[in-house]
């Protein structure tokens, strides 16, 4: 497996997190489950054009997209196409990080794959073909950071608030309540929900459910291992019944059917149930 990661310099770095190029062999399951992350992606198919998206609750349903595709925040899992992921690359954008490269408004893309041309057109597909033609990872993250930077624009001014609030939330997980929030913001519960759900794509209180299923992830990973009882109790659900009831809400699946299959990568997993 071949996987780099780039870091773009500001003023990307203030909305865009990650971007990565992955090669691999497909594995022998067919299909893969994708949790949760709370951060929108833009997908390109490296060796192909086509990228598949399978309906969770029932997986004989599948979109079918020509060309990069924007994944947006989700409530719940995902389910993937492997042989579609052998050669890829993607941008991860920070919370808040999509209207000032694509000019679209975050919540257009909640739980839903769009085509990167419905919000760009032309710019999008001349990517694709440039990356096609690349002939290594230096030069596809030098295409990529390129465009991106011809597509960025000033951020709406209700980003400031929204950041503001993130960054409290990530440094305090005590003042994930949207009250407290507001209080520390120095503004309305409604201006900061208002602020935070058209720059994030989902609202304070959905967003503080990500970041807790999160610290659960990566507890879950814990070695020596946690009781699941001690999970909850770190990442601040009411009980164990909250904590199995919001997880398989989130995953699809149990904390304890995570744990047997949970991979160096906390976000993948093989659906083989």
């Amino acid at each position: 497996m071949e996987a780099y990661f780039h870091s773009p310099g500001a003023p990307l770095s203030e909305h865009i997190e990650q971007i990565w190029w992955v090669r691999f062999t497909a594995p022998e399951y067919h299909l893969e489950r994708v949790l949760p992350r709370g951060k929108m992606q833009l997908i390109f198919n490296l060796d192909d054009a086509d990228l598949r998206v399978y309906d969770p609750t029932d997986i004989t349903r599948v979109s079918r997209f020509r060309g990069p595709l924007i994944s947006g925040v989700h409530d719940g899992y995902m389910v993937i196409d492997t042989a579609e992921q052998a050669h890829i690359m993607g941008v991860v954008f920070r919370p808040g990080g999509v209207p000032p490269i694509l000019g679209c408004a975050a919540p257009e893309f909640r739980n839903v794959h769009v085509p990167l041309d419905d919000a760009l057109g032309a710019p999008a597909m001349d990517l694709q073909l440039a990356l096609w033609e690349a002939d290594s990872p230096r030069r596809c993250f030098l295409l990529m950071e390129q465009a991106l930077r011809r597509w960025l624009r000033p951020p709406p001014r209700t980003s400031v608030t929204a950041n503001g609030a993130l960054a409290l939330m990530v440094r305090e997980p005590g003042l994930r309540a949207t009250g407290s929030l507001a209080e520390h913001c120095g503004i309305s519960q409604r201006h900061l929900i208002r602020c935070f759900h058209d720059t994030v794509g989902v609202t304070p209180k959905q967003y503080a459910r990500l970041l807790r299923f999160h610290h659960s992830l990566e507890l879950l990973r814990h070695l020596p291992p946690l009781d699941l009882d001690q999970v909850a109790l770190v990442c601040g659900y009411y009980d164990q019944a909250h904590f199995n009831r919001d997880f398989r809400d989130l995953a699809g699946i149990t904390p304890g059917h995570y744990r047997r299959w949970s991979r160096p990568d906390i976000f993948h997993l093989p659906l083989l149930d």
